[in-house]
């Protein structure tokens, strides 16, 4: 009598077909791998007969159809990547009983609805992908009690309402992208206790408000990328000394005012600098040419003064 299967993968096989109801009988498989084939059909509902499956990638298929319930019956599973499929309908509502899961990821796919609130049982939860689907409805304010979730990614759906207040107790949060959505209000002061943070991307929603200050104070932020929004007020002239790790600060499209902030040219590891269409004044900065790392200057549609080519002199130099 033979050992029982553990493993199975078959990925970048060009493998065609369906995954066939009796891979149910692989009572013992643990890791089940079958990403970037040409699989299509239906994900079996007998998938939720492997009890023992820790890992479950069948990404970059062509598999449509809706996510079965039994999926959530897979208790054992800590990996489950559905993306670049055309999955669509709901995710199941029993998605909370997969308490040991540690990465969701089911983006690039067809499907709506609401984000289950029982996903904020899965306390084991490390990443949660959710991105360019059609998904609805509001963030759960449950969200937060998620503490060693570190990327929360569901741009590119249609989520409502307003940015939970909660999602601030992500206490180990690394990057937040919410952008791309129909997500209005104002962003939440409670943002900055978001020490660990390093990706904050909330562009192209209806937010308005100020910008709080205590997003300001977030250390370890590399990328801040708001645009597109209707946000006011303007950028604190120390920025440089309270974001040091910024690498992106990507703020056009709004109806920011005030002064361009020269403590910025203190910012070595800055990439992108994108302002344009906002409402600031004063003098453009000409010694922007001197961040070497910088790749991408905008300014235009403000109401700056000075000469660009000053600008472009450093840069040259």
């Amino acid at each position: 009598m033979g050992s029982p299967m553990l493993l199975l993968e078959l990925f970048l096989t060009a493998f065609l077909g369906i995954i066939p109801p009796s891979i149910s009988n692989c009572s013992s498989l643990e890791y089940l791998d079958l990403f970037n084939n040409q699989l299509h059909g239906e994900l079996p509902r007998t998938l939720g007969a492997l009890s023992n499956l820790h890992l479950l990638w069948v990404h970059i298929n062509v598999l449509s159809g809706t996510i079965p319930p039994s999926i959530s019956n897979l208790s054992s599973l800590q990996k489950l990547v559905l993306s670049n499929n055309q999955l669509q309908g709901e995710l199941p509502r029993r998605l909370g009983a997969l308490y040991n899961l540690q990465y969701l990821w089911v983006s690039v796919n067809l499907l709506s609805g609401t984000i289950p609130s029982s996903i904020s049982n899965i306390s084991s939860l490390q990443s949660v992908n959710l991105a360019s689907n059609q998904l609805q409805g509001e963030l759960p304010r449950s969200l937060g009690t998620l503490s060693n979730l570190q990327f929360l990614w569901v741009p590119s759906n249609v989520l409502s309402g307003t940015i939970p207040p909660s999602i601030s107790n992500l206490s180990s949060i690394q990057s937040l992208i919410l952008m791309e959505n129909q997500l209005h209000g104002e962003l939440p002061v409670e943002l900055g206790a978001l020490r660990s943070l390093e990706w904050l991307q909330v562009s192209s929603n209806s937010l308005s408000g100020t910008i709080p200050p205590s997003i300001f104070n977030l250390s370890s932020l590399q990328t801040l990328q708001l645009s597109y929004n209707q946000l006011q007020g303007s950028i604190p002239s120390d920025i440089a000394f309270t974001l040091p790790q910024l690498q992106a600060l990507i703020l056009y499209n709004n109806h920011l005012s005030g002064l361009v902030p020269i403590s910025l040219l203190n910012l070595t590891n800055l990439q992108n600098i994108e302002l344009e269409n906002n409402n600031f004044t004063g003098n453009i900065p000409t010694h922007f040419g001197q961040l070497h790392n910088l790749q991408y200057l905008g300014l235009e549609q403000n109401n700056l003064v000075g000469d660009i080519n000053a600008i472009i002199y450093y840069w040259k130099t």
